[in-house]
């Protein structure tokens, strides 16, 4: 990697991680009121707080992958369309097996799963063209 490319990576570091911490800080929020809150509306609304800065997130995302080189996004796109697909094929395995009686699959882990994935590969690609 070169240093064009660790300053791009620098730079989106910087970009991205203000709003993942308020990501952070929505979540800390939202989580201890929102079993307290007594309209449907406020309840709605708190559960909906953390989207705001993960909206901002997938702007900051998608600005950087748009910076990168054409192997580079290529690396990126390949890697997420594996993980997409790999975590739809998990989750709807684990549908036909919560009929065998497994617990349901939580709703929460599908995003953790689908960039753990896609860390893998990325990894494993870059490790190709490196």
């Amino acid at each position: 990697m070169d240093t064009d490319d660790n300053a791009a990576h620098r730079r989106f570091a910087k970009r991205f991680a203000p709003p993942m911490g308020l990501y952070v800080i929505a979540l800390m929020v939202m989580i201890p009121q929102i079993r307290g809150a007594d309209s449907v509306a406020t309840r709605v609304a708190l559960a909906l707080m953390p989207l705001l800065p993960l909206g901002w997130a997938i702007v900051e995302l998608v600005r950087h992958v748009s910076s990168l080189d054409e192997m580079q996004r290529r690396q990126h796109f390949e890697s997420g369309g594996i993980a997409g697909l790999l975590t739809s094929l998990l989750v709807f395995s684990w549908t036909f097996m919560e009929m065998a009686g497994l617990p349901p699959f939580p709703a929460v882990l599908v995003l953790p799963t689908f960039c753990a994935i896609f860390l893998v590969r990325y990894w494993q690609m870059s490790r190709q063209t490196a």
